[in-house]
């Protein structure tokens, strides 16, 4: 059966998808235009974003039908990963096309969202904002962050520890397998950081070890305490270097690379965070953890987008387009984590906290955002969860 399920699986990943839709779409040989590469990016490049999308459809279903097969022929788990892997080398090396193909990605991707699709979402989003932060080096976003998913599902039992070598491996051949493009990710990378808005969004990204570690490890109480001791010595640091030149100087130099100017001489970013923080995490678990993502990734998304794509103001400063996003961003990180958290939130509760967060980011301009964002999530989530769940 394992044999069987192999050959099989070799043959649907052998299927060449791309290259018929390309040829159907645009009358194209993938194998002689755009990167001559046999898939979905070159077929978005050489016969349009319709049959890109499409062609993306098609491989990616070609490593979640490999374990659909090993699951039908009753195979154990650890199996799947190397059916996927089987079904990767046969759209790589394809048997119908001289033995030519992609690298694979796209059939590696089906076969994550279908072993993992909670920790794949929650890797798919932040891979989005990894791209959208530094303007490329989507590989290397996915090489840092699948060695976490992958622990994620181990810990919530949703691999055993067979199939995730398995998956770990499948992971590493589709790396080995876009090397080159990985050392270009990391030029782009080490070139992105030599920007001020970028290192300081990296920074602010920083604030979401609290909720996806200190919380599902230590507890709530834990990270109450994280955020009411570091409110306060910000707070206290903020009085005293109004009072001590020398301080001030010392704190500008420390977060110089990160800060902008007008911290320099008013309130610090980080000291909004921390009392935002504080007041969010006050609300009952889970909701200050869920406002604390939704309002971390939402307000980089705004940003990012609105600075790229926005092209319709509708508040001083802020975008239709950029907004848009922010509520997009808020929704699915939220139902990302409270779906992997004990504690699950319908999804029109999160909502709700999510439209919160999206006007919090249209009217709060500057810094002060930092301060309100998480706190109203909180609010919203708390309040609509009491109201449409309990009837209270």
């Amino acid at each position: 059966m394992a044999f069987v399920a192999m050959a099989v699986s070799y043959l649907i990943g052998a299927m060449p998808w791309s290259a018929i839709v390309a040829y159907l779409f645009a009358r194209v040989d993938l194998r002689s235009a755009g990167t001559h590469n046999v898939g979905a990016a070159n077929a978005w490049i050489s016969a349009g974003p319709v049959a890109g999308c499409l062609a993306a459809i098609g491989d990616s279903a070609k490593g979640a039908l490999a374990i659909i097969l090993a699951q039908v022929l009753g195979l154990s788990q650890p199996w799947w990963p190397l059916c996927a892997w089987c079904a990767i080398v046969g759209h790589s090396w394809s048997c119908f096309l001289g033995f030519r193909g992609g690298i694979g990605a796209a059939a590696a991707a089906g076969a994550f969202l279908y072993l993992l699709p909670l920790e794949s979402a929650a890797v798919g989003l932040l891979v989005a904002t990894w791209w959208l932060t530094f303007g490329g080096a989507f590989l290397l976003g996915l090489a840092s962050l699948w060695p976490i998913a992958i622990v994620v599902a181990l810990s919530r039992g949703s691999l055993t520890p067979g199939a995730a070598s398995g998956v770990m491996w499948l992971a590493g051949w589709v790396f080995a397998r876009g090397l080159n493009h990985l050392k270009y990710d990391v030029k782009t990378f080490g070139a992105a950081l030599g920007s001020g808005e970028v290192r300081r969004k990296l920074y602010r990204y920083s604030g979401l070890f609290f909720p996806c570690l200190v919380y599902p490890i230590f507890g709530m109480t834990a990270l109450r305490w994280i955020f009411f001791l570091g409110a306060a010595a910000a707070w206290v640091l903020e009085i005293s270097r109004r009072r001590w030149v020398r301080l001030n100087d010392l704190l500008c130099a420390l977060f110089r690379p990160v800060g902008r100017k007008g911290e320099a001489h008013g309130i610090s970013s980080t000291s909004y965070y921390f009392l935002g923080g504080a007041i969010a995490v006050a609300f009952p678990e889970p909701f200050g953890p869920v406002a604390l993502v939704m309002a971390t990734l939402a307000d980089a998304w705004a940003a990012l987008c609105g600075r790229r794509w926005g092209r319709h103001a509708w508040f001083k400063g802020k975008t239709v387009e950029g907004s848009a996003s922010c509520l997009l961003a808020a929704f699915a990180s939220g139902l990302v984590y409270s779906a992997l958290s004990p504690f699950f939130i319908p999804w029109y509760v999160i909502l709700g906290g999510a439209v919160m967060v999206a006007l919090g980011e249209a009217l709060f301009i500057g810094e002060i955002d930092n301060l309100f964002l998480a706190p109203a999530a909180a609010f919203a989530l708390w309040y609509y969860g009491k109201w449409l769940i309990y009837g209270i």
